[in-house]
């Protein structure tokens, strides 16, 4: 489930909105086996995190970077996730310089599985993705930006081959309210509000291939962005029951902004604030 929380700091200057994104708590059910995966996928290396209260978890950063992680918990009773089959957190987009190299490293990764890619996306195809299923069936969107005209920031090419995490990809029933709720927490600027077919998502859910779907983006500060898939019928689920990605910390509101629980899926429970 996504339950949103913010760091201590300052609104940037000008921006109107949170972030960038700190970090994303991500459910595993064998936490060895996702962080070695996760590790010679990202070549992300692993940090300190004093805020963290679980018995087993790890927090894992990505090079040249300070923000954009992952910290991993685990709750060996979690079912493999259901990305898009769910009401919460579907899928994280991290920022990497080349697609074909790293889709040729996700197939050499024990416990990752290749699903799509790389293939261009995006209104204006500045982006070329890899799409990668992870060891509890979490998806994760491999994202290399073209140069090209923007329209909001995005992350600068990384210095290594991947970069931070700088999305997340929603799943809800009812687009406009939860667009509406976000806005009002977070700030941000509304990017996009079209319908458009999703190859992983129809593959991943089983639907017919070229099933469209609605999806908007926001575009928050440093880079960051919130997608926000629209897929009918998808409901609630109990807390704790499903692995994948979770809470989702962000920087850039002053200490104590409330900050609704939005009320997606499961968390692994509220860490104290940094």
């Amino acid at each position: 489930m996504l339950e949103t929380t913010v760091t201590p700091g300052q609104r940037p200057a000008g921006s109107g909105a949170a972030g960038p994104i700190a970090f994303v708590t991500s459910i595993c059910r064998d936490l060895t086996r996702s962080a070695a995966a996760y590790q010679a996928l990202l070549g992300y290396r692993r940090a300190e995190h004093a805020g963290c209260r679980e018995p087993a978890c790890v927090m894992l950063r990505p090079p040249h970077a300070d923000i954009g992680a992952i910290h991993l918990v685990e709750r060996s009773t979690a079912q493999p996730t259901r990305p898009w089959q769910v009401r919460g957190c579907a899928a994280l987009e991290i920022v990497i310089r080349d697609a074909d190299e790293v889709a040729a490293r996700a197939g050499a990764v024990a416990d990752v599985e290749l699903v799509g890619g790389p293939r261009p996306a995006g209104r204006t195809r500045q982006l070329r993705v890899v799409h990668v299923r992870g060891p509890d069936g979490e998806i994760l969107y491999l994202t290399r930006i073209l140069p090209a005209p923007r329209r909001h920031v995005l992350p600068d090419r990384p210095e290594s081959l991947v970069g931070r995490v700088y999305s997340v990809i929603l799943a809800v029933p009812d687009l406009d309210q939860v667009r509406g709720e976000l806005l009002a927490a977070l700030g941000g600027t509304q990017i996009s509000d079209r319908r458009t077919g999703l190859a992983t998502v129809a593959l991943v859910r089983g639907d017919p291939v070229g099933t469209d779907y609605r999806l908007s983006s926001l575009s928050l500060a440093g880079g960051c962005l919130v997608e926000i898939d629209e897929v009918l019928g998808i409901g609630r689920v109990p807390p704790g029951r499903f692995a994948g990605p979770g809470e989702v910390r962000l920087s850039g509101l002053a200490p104590g902004t409330p900050v609704p629980d939005l009320g997606f899926g499961t968390t692994p429970g509220r860490e104290e604030r940094e």
